[in-house]
């Protein structure tokens, strides 16, 4: 059995997500179409919008970027790679380009997640930067030659 429930604020007016399932919206506008198990205080409460989900998709990105990024590099190295890069190492260059690279790539995703209006769509845009592939080269190469 279904029964009406207000629609949040926040809604998106599509669909209603939270952790017991997905609810349309009900035909009379301000209202939500749930089973009858759930309650109102349910439904504010519990409550995951498309902007929910779309804040916790850039959370990930960032994560999944950032430790990408850190796979290759380690903080410390940072200030020696961008002297190496600084003083003309074309080693040190290519690897600034692949780190710019990665950062193109997440800011493109997360721009994709922000236009998003539809938690389908949000599902597919990939957390997985392996895409990017490996640096030109290792920060033990820019840095001791090797």
């Amino acid at each position: 059995m279904v029964k009406k429930l207000t629609i949040p604020d926040d809604f998106n007016g599509m669909i209603y997500h939270d952790r017991y399932g997905e609810y349309p919206a009900s035909s009379e506008e301000g209202l939500l179409d749930v089973p009858d198990h759930l309650t109102q205080e349910d439904i504010d409460d519990c409550v995951f919008t498309i902007n929910h989900f779309q804040a916790q998709k850039i959370e990930r990105l960032w994560k999944a970027a950032t430790d990408y990024e850190h796979s290759f590099v380690a903080n410390g190295a940072y200030t020696a790679l961008l002297e190496a890069k600084l003083s003309g190492d074309t080693k040190a260059i290519a690897f600034g380009d692949w780190i710019k690279s990665l950062w193109t790539e997440y800011y493109s995703r997360r721009d994709a997640v922000t236009a998003t209006t539809n938690k389908l769509e949000l599902d597919l845009i990939s957390e997985y930067f392996t895409i990017m592939g490996e640096p030109p080269y290792t920060i033990r190469e820019i840095l001791f030659g090797e």
